[in-house]
């Protein structure tokens, strides 16, 4: 039906909508619109497909350099290091962890470090990561395979980040700073490294500058390595986060006792002044030389000493007592006053004037110092190790000699060991423990205490000491090693040693010896730097499982019977209370050893 025509019809005659499927409001162009609509449909898909077809020809893609112009504000992008940063594993986000990293923006170097990161990752005491930072453009991938590092060929577990930012060459020279900084920044907070491990002096001026500012700003250890870091450092790669943190700790101070034989002196400062040191940072802290007050000083000792500037002329010191020992007590409270430490960080070296050491002997003293004293493994394990000798013990404590050490397994190298006695011609002293012993040197002066056994207490088998031990400096602070336990780390090396003390003449430390004296068989000083060979699996032993253990008798012994020994001497020596705790633990003080005779502190 034909809708009314007249408006007045459409209630008597309603109009309906033509039925439709869709549920929707029906529309419907009129029929020219439509037309249209088509017409411009197809236009508009024939200029896209010449759009299209047209960009898929083009035979040259503009390179997105060319937007800016050389030193020009390049915004600054990482592409390539947020895909390696978000792999990160291992407390990436925490303060302390096992994470170190080294970075390089020089190829050369770049090449150097990442020979050392790859030995150094493949101990897995660390997370190593290095970190390609710089002005070169050079893929990451074509770097590896250049330096060897592939998975089908190398045993790396390295971590590489390519922390350029893009268009770099572009870049002002302030601008190239500034991705330098940046990139630190997020490479600290994304994994907190323990060190950051540089070869700074072999860097461009500007980036050696950056990252050292960088490193104190954002409170990371920073190590510069040597250009030669892979073969006279070799031994930085077995040491873990905890050790490389503490890389500018440790401290060493020199005292040496001159006797009458000045010759012996100028061969033994020589020797110190020639030697090879890791970094400009390691060197002695000072040299203190004490001399002999029962003769008086040679002209030719004289003008050698004005004239010797090792360390630094202002670290030198000369002291001459006012009288000489009279016995082993004055003896030793000269030798304990000649250092004190100021610090928990600076150990004393003690040399005899007739020692000569090796050029490596420093290497030797910070990796044993910073593997046994500050390893996040090993600290608390090492507590009673208080010192380091640069040769093996030249007799046992009765006097007997030679002295044997331990025989290593078939195709070993000789493992260094430990031994109670403290050496008196070329050791290493901790500072703790050197204070400890002045403690209880000062206080036993004052309080001097008796030995005594209780009812049900077995009497200690006492010390075998020989004449010249019990006259030594080393005799009054034996009662407080044995008491606590405590021993030194002697080394073994199979063909060379680290420190020779040589036999022209008697030592101020030593007493002379009646008759013939037979000659001393002496093993060549290190001149190569043999360390790692000369240690078993190129290592230094885990010092509770590894380390063999010698006992007073130089008999092989167990921490057990050791520990069991210390106990029973400390109620033998002194009237104080022993708790069921057994051994006080890292208490490094006296006042446990000196009581009343009703067990009262005397403090």
């Amino acid at each position: 039906m034909a809708p009314p025509l007249d408006p007045r019809d459409l209630h008597d005659h309603p109009w309906k909508r033509r039925s439709s499927s869709v549920s929707a409001p029906y529309f419907r162009l009129p029929r020219r619109s439509r037309r249209a609509t088509y017409i411009c449909w197809t236009v508009v898909v024939f200029v896209l497909y010449f759009v299209l077809n047209s960009a898929t020809q083009w035979s040259h893609v503009p390179d997105p350099r060319s937007f800016y112009s050389k030193g020009s504000e390049v915004p600054i992008r990482y592409s390539h290091l947020y895909l390696s940063l978000s792999k990160i594993t291992g407390g990436g986000n925490r303060a302390w962890n096992r994470n170190v990293l080294f970075v390089a923006g020089n190829l050369d170097v770049a090449s150097k470090l990442a020979g050392v990161a790859c030995e150094m990752s493949m101990y897995g005491r660390s997370n190593v990561h290095f970190a390609l930072i710089g002005d070169n453009d050079m893929d990451m991938e074509l770097f590896r395979k250049l330096n060897g590092i592939t998975e089908e060929n190398t045993d790396c577990r390295a971590f590489f980040h390519d922390a350029r930012a893009d268009f770099t060459d572009l870049m002002s020279l302030e601008r190239k700073k500034l991705v330098v900084r940046t990139a630190l920044r997020h490479l600290r907070d994304f994994m907190h490294p323990q060190a950051l491990i540089t070869s700074a002096g072999h860097e461009d001026a500007w980036f050696s500058t950056v990252t050292t500012d960088m490193a104190k700003k954002l409170q990371l250890p920073a190590i510069e390595l040597p250009w030669n870091a892979a073969d006279d450092l070799r031994w930085i790669t077995r040491l873990d986060s905890g050790s490389l943190s503490a890389w500018h700790k440790p401290k060493f101070e020199i005292v040496i006792h001159a006797d009458k034989h000045s010759g012996n002196l100028e061969r033994l400062l020589k020797s110190l002044e020639s030697a090879y040191y890791p970094t400009t940072h390691h060197r002695p802290k000072s040299l203190t030389v004490i001399l002999n007050p029962s003769v008086p000083l040679h002209p030719f000792t004289k003008s050698f000493l004005s004239s010797y500037s090792f360390p630094s002329p202002s670290r030198i010191f000369i002291r001459r007592p006012l009288t000489a020992p009279k016995n082993s007590l004055e003896a030793a409270k000269q030798y304990i006053e000649s250092f004190y430490p100021d610090n928990d960080d600076t150990s004393v070296l003690v040399l005899d004037s007739n020692a000569e050491v090796s050029k490596w002997y420093y290497h030797y003293l910070l990796f044993t110092t910073l593997e046994y004293k500050y390893s996040s493994y090993q600290y608390y394990d090492t507590v009673s190790l208080f010192g380091v000798s640069l040769e093996e013990p030249p007799s046992y404590l009765n006097g007997s000699s030679p002295f044997n050490v331990p025989t290593p397994l078939k195709g070993d190298q000789p493992s260094p060991f430990l031994y109670p006695v403290p050496n008196t011609r070329a050791a290493l002293f901790f500072p703790r423990y050197w204070s400890e012993f002045h403690a209880y040197f000062s206080k036993n002066l004052l309080y001097p205490h008796k030995h005594s056994t209780s009812e049900n207490d077995t009497e200690p088998v006492p010390f075998p000491l020989s004449d010249e031990a019990a006259n030594s400096w080393i005799a009054p602070i034996l009662d407080i090693i044995r008491a606590r336990g405590y021993v030194m780390l002697y080394p073994a090396f199979a063909y060379e040693s680290l420190a020779i003390v040589h036999h022209e003449q008697p030592s101020y430390t030593r007493s002379p010896r009646k008759g013939k004296k037979k000659p001393v068989k002496e093993k060549p000083l290190m001149e190569k730097n043999n360390l790692l060979d000369a240690l078993p699996n190129g290592d230094l032993p885990v010092f509770n499982s590894k380390l063999p253990l010698i006992d007073w008798w130089g008999r092989p012994a167990l921490w057990d019977w050791l520990e069991l020994d210390a106990l029973n001497y400390r109620k033998y020596i002194s009237n104080c209370k022993v708790g069921s705790t057994g051994l006080p633990w890292m208490s490094y003080n006296v006042d446990d050893i000196f009581c009343d005779p009703d067990g009262n502190s005397l403090e």
